[in-house]
């Protein structure tokens, strides 16, 4: 089968559990400016996990003969291929301790998966994430594992220890089933206008300080409390008042914005805007900041990196997994995540080198061009060629 046939007959349907996402929108429009028609399904958490029935909606019904309904008739008007952008609703259970919604679970996926490739459709998954992070004792089991190695036609990593991570937990002898596409930068999707001077000006923020930057949905795995305490205590530490911390978005677990405003008490040098930022306010945070810290305890891959880097920022990670593959030394000031005092050290040496966070910043957006949308899209149809030339 020639490039192009496939390319020109190539549908795609991408099964999601996000209402509105940069990433979304980002990948759908630079795959549809390509020779492939990508269509949505969206997912809600308050449905059961029967996506068949909504995915078959996808199906050229204009076409088939339904009084000749047959697994033939529908391969002849069929989209190409199921793209997961999220699994876990589909496999975990709510509760971690309902063995019997597990089992439930793993027998409807299976059955709905094996349907869909009996009519041609090849199954992809990009991972996200791998990690249950808000209930780390929710995880996929070996057996779960097992089960997405068998049933998918191809996973899609955003980096290669992501990858290694997915071969070894999905217990793939298959090793050309996981694919490496990154993950894309927000260069110009976000307004980009105002300079630092302005948004600090706008948060109140003094124009010698150096800022560190917590942005985006807020929870305990991300590091929050950890990054207050370490805070305060380097404020302390160096005796100075020309540091500070913003925090800028919404809380997203219960009694969480009560423990950070606990944790913050009367700290005049910590910022905490609780709320969920609009996209034309998204300058004015990153702007304001000299780092970006990125302290996440469990993750898979981070799309605030991504943003910080789209807006020349440094940052301050864990140096393992994701952060160790797409940051380095000339870009970010990376941690050994076992140490207690780790993340201290981090911001105690982005400090010490103030100076040199504007040109680690440069850097990151540099490297963050790498990363344009153009090249994911095109990554991505490589990934979904792959499947199809085998057909």
């Amino acid at each position: 089968m020639s490039d192009n046939k496939i390319n020109n007959s190539l549908k795609v349907v991408f099964l999601w559990d996000w209402e509105d996402n940069p990433y979304k929108t980002l990948l759908t429009k630079h795959l549809n400016s390509l020779p492939i028609r990508v269509e949505q399904c969206v997912w809600k958490s308050s449905e059961l996990p029967f996506f068949l029935p909504k995915v078959f909606t996808k199906l050229n019904f204009k076409n088939i003969n339904f009084n000749n309904l047959n697994v033939k008739n529908i391969k002849n008007n069929k989209f190409d291929i199921l793209h997961f952008q999220t699994l876990h609703p589909f496999i975990l259970p709510k509760n971690a301790n309902n063995k019997i919604s597990s089992i439930l679970k793993i027998i409807l996926f299976v059955c709905q998966s094996l349907i869909l490739k009996s009519c041609g459709i090849k199954l992809v998954w990009t991972v996200h994430e791998w990690s249950n992070k808000v209930d780390t004792k929710n995880n996929f089991s070996k057996l779960q594992g097992l089960i997405i190695g068998y049933c998918l036609d191809g996973i899609i990593t955003h980096c290669d220890r992501t990858k290694q991570e997915v071969e070894l937990k999905c217990f793939l002898k298959n090793k050309s089933k996981v694919f490496v596409v990154p993950h894309g930068n927000y260069i110009n999707y976000y307004e980009n206008t105002i300079n630092s001077l302005e948004c600090r000006q706008k948060l109140g923020i003094p124009e010698e300080n150096t800022v560190f930057l917590i942005f985006g949905y807020i929870y305990r795995y991300k590091g929050i409390l950890e990054t207050i305490d370490c805070f305060k205590k380097l404020n302390s530490h160096l005796n100075q008042n020309n540091l500070t911390l913003l925090i800028a978005g919404k809380a997203c677990e219960d009694n969480l914005e009560e423990l950070i405003n606990n944790s913050i008490c009367k700290s005049k040098n910590i910022l905490f805007f609780s709320e969920e930022i609009p996209d034309n306010q998204v300058q004015i945070y990153l702007n304001a900041c000299d780092c970006v810290m990125i302290p996440y305890k469990v993750f898979t891959t981070s799309g605030v990196t991504l943003l910080a880097m789209s807006f020349g920022k440094a940052c301050i990670a864990p140096q393992i997994g994701f952060f160790e593959d797409i940051l380095n030394d000339s870009v970010a000031f990376l941690y050994d995540s076992h140490d207690v005092n780790g993340l201290f050290k981090a911001m105690q040496e982005s400090v010490n080198k103030k100076n040199e966070m504007s040109e680690m910043g440069e850097n990151n957006l540099k490297l963050a061009t790498q990363y344009n949308w153009e090249f994911i899209a095109k990554k991505t149809l490589e990934v979904y060629n792959n499947f199809l030339i085998q057909i």
